[in-house]
């Protein structure tokens, strides 16, 4: 009896008492997100697309056929990397075989198919590369990108700081992003970074851990100016 007592009471648990994670993916899906807010955005002619997390090429090759744009897709698992090379052949598109982050570094990554990371556990790791985005954004002389999409398995929090801190963010016209819930304290992180992203971006769509959409303010520039790192 007991033991039904308590399965009864999971249930109800599960049913009313879901995590943020939960939530808003129930609300991601009753709003059939997937078919409308990942590509709904008017860029330019040209533009300059980011895809941080590239995993299977998928996004950035939907991304190419849904704007005039070219893209940079970081993917630092390189047999996905050459997957995605495979995928987006002689199309507007460079792969390159590293992650963004906020420092360089090699370290190890459990792979685990778009839930590789190095803030996972479990599995047989392997090494891969991560390079500080300032470091990149200079090296490709990125002054300007209309849309910027991070996925990257926890790691999005360094790499957001990062940009913060050195006055990236204001390069971005829009970012979609992906927080995850299975990093210490992600709650806390996402929130300071949600209070500091807003004093040059404006939050256009939100489901809490799933996907969300900044767009950047018109005070906030062109992103021409010169931050921490010289960069301009």
């Amino acid at each position: 009896m007991e033991t039904l007592l308590r399965r009864g009471l999971r249930r109800i648990r599960r049913a009313f008492w879901l995590t943020p994670a939960e939530r808003g993916h129930r609300r991601w899906q009753a709003d059939r997100g997937d078919l409308g807010h990942r590509f709904d955005y008017s860029l330019p002619a040209g533009a300059v697309v980011v895809d941080a997390g590239g995993f299977d090429g998928r996004w950035a090759e939907r991304a190419l056929a849904a704007f005039d744009c070219s893209v940079h897709v970081f993917e630092p698992v390189p047999l996905f990397a050459r997957a995605i090379e495979a995928r987006l052949a002689g199309r507007r598109a460079t792969v390159h075989a590293f992650g963004l982050a906020g420092r360089t570094r090699e370290t190890e990554f459990v792979v685990a198919g778009d839930g590789s990371s190095a803030l996972r556990r479990g599995g047989g790791p392997i090494r891969v590369t991560l390079r500080a985005a300032a470091e990149v954004f200079a090296e490709l002389h990125l002054t300007r990108v209309d849309l910027m999409k991070i996925n990257i398995e926890g790691g999005e929090y360094e790499l957001l700081e990062h940009m913060i801190e050195t006055g990236l963010v204001s390069r971005v016209h829009y970012f979609q992003i992906q927080f995850h819930d299975f990093v210490p304290h992600a709650v806390r992180r996402m929130r300071a970074i949600h209070d500091r992203l807003r004093a040059t971006h404006q939050l256009e769509w939100q489901y809490e851990f799933v996907w969300e959409s900044w767009r950047r303010r018109a005070a906030a520039g062109d992103g021409t100016a010169i931050d921490a790192h010289g960069l301009r």
